[in-house]
């Protein structure tokens, strides 16, 4: 996995930009205690997304075509 990460803080409110590209079919687990929202965007591949919080599953897929 390799991952590039930003993170910039304008008035106590943090904005963070990541990049993570997977080599290899695994599993990654990520945990955060802060009050966060969260966007993802896939543009190849799919994936399964799992909220303990919620106890709710997504399964995410994306597909990017070149012109």
């Amino acid at each position: 996995m390799k991952r590039t990460s930003n993170l910039w803080e304008l008035n106590k409110l943090q904005t963070s930009h990541n990049i993570i590209d997977y080599i290899s079919l695994g599993h990654n687990t990520s945990k955060n205690e802060a009050e966060i929202v969260r966007l993802h965007f896939r543009l190849q591949g799919a994936y399964d997304f799992k909220f303990t919080q919620l106890n709710a599953s997504y399964q995410l897929s994306g597909l990017y075509k070149s012109r």
